[in-house]
C-alpha cells in the first residue's frame, strides 16, 4: 500500500517514503473501517487525507483521484500463490463459492481483470448490497440469494471483527485467516479446503 501511495505522490512533487506511509495507512485504518457502513469514494478520501496528514499535497481532486483510480489497476494487487488452485479444487468439488466484500465499485471490474470471477457464483460487495460486514443483513442478504443455510454455510475471512464475529451472529461457521501472523502454506489450504467440504 505505502509504495503505491509513494509513487503517486511523487508524481505529484510529494516525497513521502513508503514505508512511513505504509505505517500511517496501518495505523488510519483500523479506527477508520468501523466507522462508516460502506466503503465508498468519500470514505477513501477521509483515509487518504490522515494517511498524508504530515506533508503538504496539491489542493484539489486530481491528487486523491489518481491515488483511488491507481487501485483500479490489476498491477496494483498480488493474488497469493494459493489461491486459484484452492478455488479450483473447491469448484471442482462442487462447493458454491461466493465473494463476500466490503468494497467500492472498483472490485467487479478489477475481479474480471485478475481473472477471479469465474471461480464465484455471486459477488456480494457492500457498495451494491447497502450494508457492510459485520452488519448482520449483510450476511442475511447473502444467503438469501444463495439460497443457503447458514448451517451448510463457512465463510473465510481475515477481519475478527467483521468477518468473524459477523458471520457467527448470522449463525454462519466462520474461518480466520491470519496471514500476518503465519504464511499460509498449500498444506493448511488442503485442510482449509476439506473444512469446507465437510460442512
Amino acid at each position: 500500500m505505502g509504495g503505491i501511495y509513494s509513487r503517486v505522490a511523487a508524481r505529484h512533487g510529494v516525497d513521502a517514503p513508503a514505508e512511513v506511509l505504509n505505517e500511517r495507512f496501518e495505523n488510519a485504518w483500523g479506527p477508520a473501517k468501523k466507522v462508516g457502513s460502506s466503503i465508498e469514494k468519500e470514505w477513501w478520501r477521509g483515509l487518504v487525507e490522515k494517511v498524508f496528514e504530515p506533508y503538504h499535497v496539491p489542493a484539489g481532486d486530481a491528487f486523491f483521484d489518481d491515488i483511488f483510480d491507481s487501485f483500479r489497476e490489476p498491477s496494483s494487487w498480488q493474488i497469493y500463490p494459493d489461491v486459484l488452485d484452492t478455488l479450483a479444487q473447491l469448484k471442482e468439488k462442487g462447493v458454491r463459492l461466493a465473494i463476500a466484500s466490503n468494497w467500492d465499485e472498483r472490485l467487479p471490474p478489477l475481479l474480471d481483470a485478475l481473472g477471479l470471477s469465474g471461480h464465484f457464483e455471486k459477488k456480494f460487495i457492500s457498495f451494491d448490497v447497502g450494508v457492510a460486514k459485520p452488519d448482520i443483513r449483510f450476511f442475511r442478504r447473502a444467503l438469501e440469494d444463495m439460497k443457503s443455510d447458514p448451517i451448510e454455510t463457512a465463510h473465510v475471512g481475515d477481519d475478527p471483527e467483521e468477518d468473524i464475529k459477523g458471520a457467527e451472529a448470522a449463525g454462519i461457521r466462520a474461518y480466520l485467516i491470519n496471514r500476518k501472523r503465519k504464511p499460509i502454506n498449500s498444506r493448511m489450504m488442503s485442510d482449509l479446503s476439506e473444512i469446507l467440504l465437510r460442512i
